[in-house]
This record gives structure tokens, sequence and C-alpha cells, in this order.
């Protein structure tokens, strides 16, 4: 990955969730954050 598309990524990540916060409130961060949390767990479950 070079640096221009690193960069175009994170860009992209970051207008996104701005969009989010400021425009649509479906509040992206918390689902994202609440299915990780799910995933570390039934992971744990089968280690």
């Amino acid at each position: 990955m070079t640096n221009t598309i690193a960069l175009s990524l994170g860009i992209l990540i970051i207008a996104g969730l701005m969009l989010d916060q400021f425009v649509l409130h479906w509040d992206v961060p918390q689902f994202v954050m609440r299915h990780l949390i799910d995933l570390t767990q039934y992971i744990a479950f089968w280690r």
C-alpha cells in the first residue's frame, strides 16, 4: 500500500465519520464498536 492510497483511505474514513456525526446521526462508531466487542467475545469463547 502506497502512502497515497493510505492517505486517501484515511481521509475517506474520517470524512465518513464526520458525515455521520454532523449530518446523518446514524451512530456508526457505536454500531461498529458494539459488533467488534461481540466479535472479540465470540473469538474468546472458541479459544
